[in-house]
């Protein structure tokens, strides 16, 4: 043993080690209060407080293995245990590694997990999964990387999961298409929970975003069980985002209506469609004549994506109008078709 070690080495190493300590532990002070005394500090920034947590528990594990790399360096000068002395230096490096890789993933999932949770419940779950799969994938790049570092040959075993993974993928492939499939739909967000939504011929609300099927409460009751692959792949229509809807009326006045009526009748839609709330008139014009009327169109807009707010305005509208225009003697043109019989010559 005393020939591993060089004494007139060690008084040398005792005050870098020393030096470094107090150097270190003043930076870090520096450091943290600098953070502490920050804006974003103030404001519960949760990247700072997660700098400051992560400096302060890998803080002392990294000193460590840094006063053991030195130690083994200068202080040991055999050959065969500073090759042992390094394996477990490399084993233990390994570790910190995947303990310090695991929280950068809890912290960056938890974050999505504490916004997803006002924004779009149903998603938790999935991603309450997707932590787990992380660490588990930390985990065993991370006992691959320690093997790898200890000298053992890990190619045969990287094969052999490979191919264990390809034939659980090719037995399971259209569960994970939809599994990464969930996951473009919560990034993505094409739709989140409580929205009005179109997909195909289907229509209704989205109630629940899972990791493999995305339900949907049918305008008429039914519950729509619908897989995220398919939800991807299709045309969707979230009328959610309707900031405003548009409405093109087309009224058919009978032919023997004159053109001082047309007028009125203008100016009568105008001001019913002015007097209404939530409504933003666009225009009123006599269109074309059809074959058994003239048509008066007029364009609004319902400024709001209620669906029962936007008939209710609606519904309002044309009653006034079928009023105001019974009250002047503006007829309103039904389909018609006129035979003519001629006698035989």
């Amino acid at each position: 043993m005393n020939d591993w070690i060089i004494p007139e080495r060690a008084i040398n190493l005792g005050l870098l080690l020393g030096g470094s300590l107090i150097a270190l532990y003043l930076i870090r002070r520096l450091f943290l209060f600098a953070l502490k005394r920050s804006h974003l500090y103030e404001r519960n920034d949760p990247f700072l407080h997660f700098a400051i947590i992560f400096i302060k528990k890998f803080f002392w594990p990294i000193y460590c293995l840094a006063s053991f790399y030195l130690g083994v360096n200068l202080f040991i000068e055999s050959a065969a245990p500073k090759v042992v002395l390094m394996k477990g230096f490399m084993f233990l490096v390994t570790f910190v590694g995947i303990f310090m890789a695991q929280s950068l993933v809890a912290f960056t999932l938890e974050t999505l997990i504490e916004k997803q949770k006002h924004d779009n419940p149903s998603v938790v779950n999935t991603l309450q999964f997707s932590k787990i799969l992380a660490n588990i994938l930390v985990w065993v790049l991370g006992l691959l990387m320690m093997l790898g570092n200890m000298g053992y040959n890990v190619t045969s075993l990287i094969t052999g999961l490979g191919i264990g993974g390809i034939a659980i993928a090719l037995a399971v492939q259209n569960i994970l298409g939809d599994v990464i499939n969930s996951f473009s739909i919560i990034f993505d967000k094409p739709f989140k929970l409580g929205d009005s939504i179109t997909v195909g011929a289907e229509s209704g609300t989205v109630e629940h975003i899972g990791i493999k099927t995305t339900r949907i409460r049918s305008i008429h009751g039914e519950l729509l069980v619908i897989p995220n692959t398919d939800l991807v792949k299709s045309r969707i229509q979230n009328f959610q985002e309707m900031s405003r809807r548009r409405v093109v009326l087309q009224l058919g006045l009978v032919y023997s209506t004159t053109s001082k009526n047309l007028q009125l009748a203008k100016s009568l839609v105008k001001k019913t469609i002015e007097a209404v709330p939530d409504i933003t008139l666009d225009r009123v014009h006599i269109e074309s004549f059809s074959d058994y009327s003239i048509i008066l169109e007029t364009v609004f807009f319902v400024e709001t994506p209620d669906y029962n707010l936007f008939m209710d305005r609606k519904e309002q509208i044309l009653l006034t109008i079928k009023e105001i225009f019974q009250t002047n003697n503006i007829e309103l043109a039904l389909p018609t078709r006129t035979i003519v019989n001629q006698p035989a010559a």
